[in-house]
């Protein structure tokens, strides 16, 4: 069966319109007619509105004839009595037509819906995923300037201990100075009492 872009041709070639002329009353694109052989129901819509003489049950299913109010051809046996004209009770063939061209624009459209509610429930999945994830990331954050405030606490009281113990080494490193110094004095006055002894030994 051809498509629905096939019979679109078909239809321009029968009537002698151009595809120039065509693109220009519908807006499409120059490739339209080219690259694509089914249409969505908002572009049949569209061709049905310029060129209303178009079936819409032709265009969109590719069943009965190309023209509204045309009867589809049937094959009559030799010297068989004409059939009977179809009842419609009453309706107008196009209505009809346009009716089912219409209930076959609310299927797609549900079908439509039904993909687009599936794509929105895994959108809100996705959206809950990454909620969880940005929760966890502050989480991780809190803990991070938790662990580095108790570092910096730490860093200060072992400051403040090594400036206890340079303080303490250079008192004790000041005594030990003078406690040299005042030994080296009584060596000297000890030696000084030695050599006095001696001098009187010898007058």
């Amino acid at each position: 069966m051809s498509g629905a872009t096939d019979r679109v041709r078909e239809y321009l070639e029968s009537r002698g319109i151009t595809k120039y002329a065509f693109y220009k009353a519908t807006g499409f694109s120059n490739k339209f007619l080219d690259n694509s052989s089914n249409m969505g129901t908002d572009r049949a819509e569209i061709i049905l509105r310029h060129y209303s003489d178009i079936s819409p049950e032709w265009l969109v299913m590719g069943t009965g004839p190309m023209l509204r109010g045309e009867q589809p051809a049937i094959s009559v046996p030799m010297g068989a009595p004409p059939p009977d004209p179809v009842d419609v009770s009453g309706r107008d063939p196009r209505d009809i037509e346009l009716i089912a061209a219409q209930k076959q624009t609310i299927a797609a459209q549900a079908r439509d819906i039904s993909h687009l509610e599936r794509d929105v429930k895994h959108l809100e999945k996705d959206v809950e995923h990454l909620e969880g994830r940005i929760v966890d990331k502050e989480n991780q954050l809190k803990d991070c300037e938790k662990s580095a405030a108790d570092d910096a606490v730490t860093i200060a009281s072992l400051t403040r201990e090594l400036a206890k113990y340079k303080n303490a080494t250079d008192d004790g490193a000041t005594n030990t100075e003078t406690s040299g110094s005042e030994a080296l004095g009584d060596a000297h006055c000890l030696g000084d009492a030695e050599c006095f002894a001696v001098g009187e030994q010898s007058i």
